[in-house]
């Protein structure tokens, strides 16, 4: 039986390692890529006579890249969400689509606080005092997060951490979810859900942890921002379709909220200089913190990943029709 096509279409090195460390796997011809493609025309070239295609969450494959796949049998995705790929069209045509949940869930819980932490405290602005020559014991006062309303949005797998990690700080935890039930809340040890409303007027902190769909497109924009107390923050560490960066960006900028942090601003690669002067200018500002999709990037979230991306593969492999 011949082995399936094998097209690493993003830059995976460490995945590559895997590969390249695993004896059952070292036989297979499997085409790694340096580099992302730059557009759908790339992405079509590369994965034309693949079988299998296993990408993150850079490149598009929607009907305009599927539908110019007609071998493709199997799309993996080294991720949790998938919003860059279309799903109905995978299913109409009998495209697996293999995801990883819950992976880097640890990691991305953990820095949603290590935000949150960093804009309550200013330790960016205190990093810089010290960088600079300018040491004084009195000039950073902060605040902390025991007493405080943390509103957590989604009860996924992050979700679920963010409230531990929450109550472990001392807060009170709210939650809010579109599939709420008494079991799921027993679950996560809180009393019940709230409303999206009870969530953006009662937190001083309000984490996103939810999937980008159709329906959660702009889940935050001014009617939320509107709901939001002055005092409160918002941290984004899901995708950045939830929100309306032009909205969020008007709040700062009229100081209508605390701040802001994101570990995905936009599209990417997200470049500052190429945004709305409005949104320059509001993610510059000192209580706004912005990093480069880097949540889940942990040494222990990477091997979970590519442990389970490898043992896929091998199934896959072990599973794939013979090819033409």
């Amino acid at each position: 039986m011949n082995s399936p096509a094998i097209v690493v279409v993003d830059p995976l090195t460490h995945f590559s390692e895997a590969i390249a460390a695993d004896p059952e796997l070292t036989q297979f011809d499997i085409i790694f890529s340096d580099a992302s493609p730059t557009n759908s025309d790339e992405t079509i070239s590369r994965c034309a006579h693949a079988d299998i295609v296993i990408t993150n969450v850079i490149t598009n494959f929607k009907e305009p890249e599927l539908s110019q796949l007609p071998r493709l049998r199997t799309l993996v995705t080294a991720s949790i969400g998938t919003n860059h790929i279309d799903l109905d069209y995978c299913r109409q045509h009998g495209i697996e689509v293999v995801r990883f949940p819950g992976f880097c869930a640890p990691a991305v819980a953990e820095m949603a606080f290590g935000l949150m932490l960093s804009l309550i405290r200013t330790l960016p602005e205190a990093q810089v005092h010290v960088l600079e020559n300018h040491f004084d014991t009195q000039a950073i006062w902060g605040t902390e997060l025991r007493g405080k309303v943390l509103g957590v949005v989604g009860a996924g797998d992050i979700g679920k951490r963010l409230i531990r990690i929450g109550k472990g700080f001392g807060m009170d935890v709210r939650c809010h979810t579109a599939h709420p039930s008494p079991e799921r809340a027993q679950e996560l040890g809180i009393v019940g859900f709230s409303s999206k409303e009870e969530v953006f007027c009662d937190s001083d902190f309000i984490i996103l942890a939810i999937p980008a769909t159709a329906e959660t497109e702009n889940f935050v924009s001014d009617d939320e921002i509107g709901m939001m107390k002055k005092s409160s923050y918002l941290i984004n560490v899901a995708r950045y379709q939830l929100v309306d960066l032009d909205a969020v960006a008007r709040a700062l900028n009229e100081n209508l909220i605390a701040g802001f942090a994101t570990d995905v601003p936009g599209a990417e690669p997200f470049l500052i200089k190429d945004a709305p002067e409005q949104v320059q200018i509001a993610l510059t500002k000192p209580n706004v913190l912005v990093v480069p999709h880097i949540g889940g990037n942990t040494y222990e979230a990477d091997e979970d990943l590519y442990s389970r991306m490898v043992a896929e593969l091998k199934r896959l492999i072990a599973t794939h029709p013979p090819t033409d």
